[in-house]
């Protein structure tokens, strides 16, 4: 590992914790190998470098011979990319009489694109609680909850974290994954999209 870096990734941790201005960046860069096995600390920073620089588009090779590539960085957000399409988001949440929160969004490919959410407190300790998975009556549009339930053993989605509105916007990709048959009546019983907002301390399904 490079030791200059190293210490440099170091002291933006401590910064960080004595400054309740917490980056997005700094999340991404600090992240445990639990988290984010794929790229190591020093890695993400170089490569977050990059594209601050300009040079997009660059991916790298990550420990288990994939493809990484960062795609977007803001204040409160880094999103990349790995393996063969999926997608990581690591996002700031403001939270009500605490201190910043952070949370993940990981999109895998099969059977169909899917989203799992995750949330952490600042240094990275899993927290329960805060966001739970919609079931498949929160997608079953009035008065089909049953048959929703009859029909969908589980539910696919694909999450998108809008970071001005706080909101958490989830697109069902489960017709994908069931027959050709199925679909349209599917289609007819479910949202085509779920908006979770976040309150500052839990997520909660927009009505």
């Amino acid at each position: 590992m490079n030791k200059p870096l190293f210490s440099l990734l170091i002291a933006l941790s401590v910064a960080s914790g004595a400054d309740a201005r917490l980056t997005a960046v700094d999340a991404f860069c600090m992240a445990p190998p639990e988290v984010m096995p794929m790229i190591s600390p020093v890695r993400r920073a170089e490569m977050v470098k990059l594209f601050e620089a300009g040079v997009a588009g660059q991916a790298s090779p990550n420990v288990f011979g994939g493809k990484v590539e960062v795609l977007d960085v803001s204040q409160d957000a880094v999103t990349l990319s790995h393996a063969t399409d999926a997608t990581l988001t690591v996002a700031l949440l403001p939270a009500a009489g605490r201190d910043t929160l952070l949370m993940t969004v990981e999109t895998l490919p099969t059977p169909a694109p899917d989203s799992n959410v995750r949330i952490y407190t600042r240094d990275w300790k899993p927290l329960q609680g805060l966001y739970e998975e919609p079931a498949v009556r929160d997608w079953a549009l009035k008065g089909r909850q049953a048959e929703a339930a009859e029909v969908l053993p589980f539910m696919l989605a694909e999450g998108r974290w809008d970071s001005a509105s706080r909101e958490l916007i989830l697109t069902p990709t489960i017709e994908r994954w069931i027959d050709e048959e199925t679909r349209p009546r599917v289609a007819s019983m479910i949202r085509r999209s779920l908006v979770l907002v976040w309150n500052g301390r839990k997520f909660v399904v927009r009505k």
